[in-house]
């Protein structure tokens, strides 16, 4: 199985190279198994907003579309997971890509709770165990 690199889902999600976009294409929309890492979603999402300026929406949408593809696969959580997850970010139930990921994984392997000090961690079948804020 092919891993797909973060600098390949760029090129291919924003199709800003006139060289590298087609060879994105050419990698993603293969009929053999692609495998997305939930690092790569994570950092596509980071790099997409950050030095692009895409809104969260359609950064989620785009992410979704990629994820829904037959021949994708995301090798740490089940997709499904993953769709939750991004959906979730892209309705605004949750602040950052990066919970809404951890959301996921929490979701896959029926986690029972969540430490952190976020205001507004994803709510699911686990409790939120939040400390001090600042």
């Amino acid at each position: 199985m092919i891993y797909v690199d973060t600098s390949v889902l760029i090129r291919y999600l924003t199709a800003d190279d006139p060289v590298r976009t087609p060879a994105a294409m050419a990698i993603i929309e293969s009929p053999e198994p692609r495998a997305i890492s939930i690092i790569a979603v994570l950092e596509a999402s980071h790099v997409l907003r950050s030095a692009y300026g895409y809104e969260r929406g359609n950064i989620a949408a785009a992410l979704i579309a990629l994820i829904t593809r037959r021949n994708v696969v995301v090798p740490e959580l089940d997709k499904e997971h993953v769709l939750l997850g991004l959906e979730a970010w892209r309705r605004g139930s949750t602040g950052s890509p990066g919970d809404a990921l951890i959301a996921a994984s929490m979701s896959a392997r029926g986690a029972d709770a969540i430490a952190t000090f976020d205001t507004g961690f994803p709510a699911g079948a686990w409790a939120v165990l939040s400390g001090p804020q600042a």
